[in-house]
């Protein structure tokens, strides 16, 4: 997918042997790792469970730097839209609570999702017990959006 209409300046990432996780090493010398897992578990009825994915990123090791580095945001943003470029693929993300960051988290992905919705992907949100923050966003030319809207609002109605 072409995105420099976006002007993203995203830092290199490079596979292992897993193709659903991505690495990179900031000029800081940090390293990252974004991952997208299968959700199979959750949507048993889905005939298309896989392309529903759980979206994550996280430090790999503790950080040398703690300074603004756009470069992250970038390399975060280009994966979730070139994951996003197939128009039946599925991303949800869950704003984790492990540091009380969660509502910011949940903002910054809102920003982004304003400042680069540019391909017509849609999101769908929803908040359990007042702090945590689900997400997913895909194509609004998804066949499959209107159907995994309703389950996606249904799911986890126990914990609501």
């Amino acid at each position: 997918m072409d995105l420099n209409f976006l002007s993203l300046t995203p830092y290199p990432t490079y596979q292992e042997e897993n193709d659903s996780e991505f690495f990179f090493t900031t000029d800081e010398g940090d390293d990252y790792t974004i991952y997208f897992t299968d959700t199979e578990g959750y949507f048993p009825k889905l005939s298309y469970s896989n392309s529903v994915k759980l979206f994550g990123f996280d430090y790999l090791g503790k950080p040398k730097s703690v300074k603004y580095d756009k470069k992250i945001s970038d390399t975060i943003i280009t994966s979730i839209l070139n994951f996003l470029s197939k128009e039946t693929n599925i991303l949800i993300y869950v704003c984790g609570q492990s540091d009380a960051k969660q509502r910011y988290r949940n903002r910054l992905f809102n920003r982004w999702f304003k400042d680069y919705n540019q391909m017509g992907f849609v999101k769908y949100d929803i908040t359990y017990d007042g702090d945590t923050y689900v997400s997913f966003l895909t194509s609004s030319k998804n066949p499959n959006l209107f159907t995994f809207q309703y389950e996606f609002m249904n799911f986890g109605n126990e914990y609501k």
